[in-house]
C-alpha cells in the first residue's frame, strides 16, 4: 500500500470514528431528554395539589409555581430532538424553570403556606431535573 492510500484510509477511519461518537452522544442526549421529560410531567402532577393549596393563601405564588413547573415540561418538549442553538436555549430555559420551581416550593414552605414535608419530594425532583438538564445542555454544547 502506498503512503497516500494509508493516509486516506486513516483519514476515513478518523471521520467514521468522529461520526460514530457524535451519533452516540446524540443518542445519549436523546435518552436523557426522554427520561427528563417524563419526570417533568410527573413533577407537574406532584405540584398540582401544592399550587392549589398555596393558592388559597397566596394566589400570586401559586400562579408563579404553576407557570414555572408547566414551563419545565413545555420547554423540554420544544428543545427535544433539536441540535441547533434554539434547542439548547429551550433546554436551558427548562433548566432555569426547574430551579425556579424548586425555589418557589422552598419559599412556600418557608412562608408556612404548605408543610415542608409535603414539598420535599417535588423540590428534590425539580432539583434533579435541573441537574440533568445542565448535563444535557453541556453535552450539546460539545457535540
Amino acid at each position: 500500500m502506498t503512503q497516500r492510500t494509508q493516509q486516506a484510509q486513516q483519514t476515513q477511519q478518523t471521520q467514521q470514528t468522529q461520526q460514530t461518537q457524535q451519533t452516540q452522544q446524540a443518542q445519549q442526549a436523546q435518552t436523557g431528554r426522554l427520561t427528563v421529560y417524563a419526570d417533568a410531567v410527573t413533577l407537574v402532577r406532584m405540584c398540582r395539589p401544592l399550587w392549589e393549596s398555596i393558592g388559597r393563601r397566596h394566589p400570586e405564588l401559586a400562579k408563579q409555581l404553576r407557570r414555572s413547573v408547566v414551563n419545565v415540561a413545555l420547554n423540554i418538549t420544544e428543545g427535544d430532538g433539536r441540535f441547533d442553538g434554539n434547542g439548547r436555549e429551550r433546554l436551558k430555559t427548562a433548566m432555569y424553570e426547574a430551579k425556579e420551581t424548586r425555589d418557589n416550593l422552598e419559599i412556600a414552605a418557608a412562608a408556612g403556606l404548605v408543610d415542608a414535608a409535603k414539598v420535599e419530594a417535588a423540590r428534590r425532583m425539580a432539583d434533579s431535573i435541573a441537574a440533568r438538564l445542565y448535563r444535557i445542555v453541556g453535552a450539546r454544547r460539545n457535540a
